[in-house]
């Protein structure tokens, strides 16, 4: 997990998470150390507000989306905190894709208050296939378009027909 970062107390908490864990009997041997320590370190990564997506960490850390999503899950009911899984920082995600498809801060606030504008009338969880056809919308809001829909969903890395339908529910 040295990839992240961390600081030394959210170092300790998953030294704590790990420990309370193998005390509950949660870990098995089908799970490999790798794939335990993936999952408790993303975690606390969103407990900490960081700004990585599943797939960033999973591609970070080589491990599958699905396997690291489901320990996930699984470590954090354990230990009480499965609340972390709705502490998404869209602001934060928001910000670090516009800033990967190099767009100014007057863009990347025009979505961010799309988001709340949008969150407020329905709530939705903020995946990279939404948080992409927000980011395409406020693109076709502009006077000269500089990003494709492909360039948006390659950076965003989901699929162009994901941020297309994500785009017409922006807009109906």
């Amino acid at each position: 997990l040295s990839e992240f970062r961390l600081s030394d107390c959210a170092k300790k908490d998953i030294m704590i998470y790990d420990s309370t864990l193998r005390k509950k009997g949660v870990f098995t041997t089908k799970m490999t150390l790798e794939e335990r320590a993936g999952a408790l370190g993303y975690i606390i990564l969103k407990e900490y507000g960081q700004g990585y997506t599943l797939k960033e960490v999973s591609a970070i850390l080589e491990l599958s989306p699905k396997r690291l999503s489901k320990l996930a899950k699984l470590y954090a009911r354990h230990l009480n905190k499965s609340y972390v899984f709705s502490n998404t920082n869209v602001s934060s995600l928001l910000e670090k894709f516009c800033l990967k498809l190099n767009k100014n801060r007057a863009f990347i606030n025009d979505c961010v208050n799309l988001y709340h504008y949008l969150d407020k009338i329905e709530p939705k969880q903020a995946n990279s296939a939404y948080l992409s056809g927000i980011i395409y919308f406020v693109e076709t809001t502009n006077l000269t378009m500089t990003t494709s829909q492909s360039e948006i969903a390659d950076t965003l890395k989901v699929g162009t027909t994901s941020l297309k339908n994500n785009y017409r529910k922006i807009l109906s």
